[in-house]
């Protein structure tokens, strides 16, 4: 969050500089010159903006509720009900032009997959996590209180079988 605002800042004062003529830029081409501070200027605001939005916890990543999955900032999957999530699975992405480790919650619905490596839990976590409480609907519950804590401290989320020994 730190290297955002002070990015942001950073390009907001070259802005500035730049229509102020306290920055000179010297290019081959004057049209280019004149191009970078508005462009800066946009970049600015815009990594500004991110920061606010981050800071204030305006931006959530993901919510795993009792309810579903909510992915605000995703650009497809947005709100995912527990009732049309039939399996959970990783996403083979070998070939595929996507970054990230994905998981799938009904297979074959491309529009339905979840990149899980950006969550604050991260990947494997995620995964066991909406896993565990698609597999067990009847303690979905916790997941409005401190019990998921104790279930990603104690490793139960995972099952017995998949645990390192």
């Amino acid at each position: 969050m730190v290297s955002t605002a002070t990015f942001g800042s950073g390009a907001l004062l070259f802005a500035v500089g730049a229509w102020r003529d306290a920055v000179h830029i010297s290019l081959a081409s004057e049209s280019a010159e004149n191009l970078y501070p508005p462009v800066a200027f946009v970049v600015g605001i815009l990594y500004i903006g991110h920061t606010v939005r981050v800071a204030s916890g305006d931006s959530a990543w993901m919510v795993v509720s009792e309810r579903g999955i909510s992915v605000p900032s995703h650009r497809t999957a947005t709100d995912l009900e527990w009732g049309i999530v039939t399996e959970v699975r990783p996403v083979l992405t070998k070939g595929d032009k996507r970054n990230g480790a994905w998981i799938s919650v009904r297979p074959g619905e491309r529009y339905e997959q979840i990149r899980v490596d950006e969550s604050c839990l991260g990947g494997p976590a995620t995964f066991w996590l909406i896993d565990f409480y698609h597999r067990h609907p009847e303690l979905r519950a916790e997941l409005g209180g401190t019990a998921v804590i104790r279930r990603l401290r104690d490793g139960s989320l995972v099952p017995s079988a998949h645990r390192d020994v």
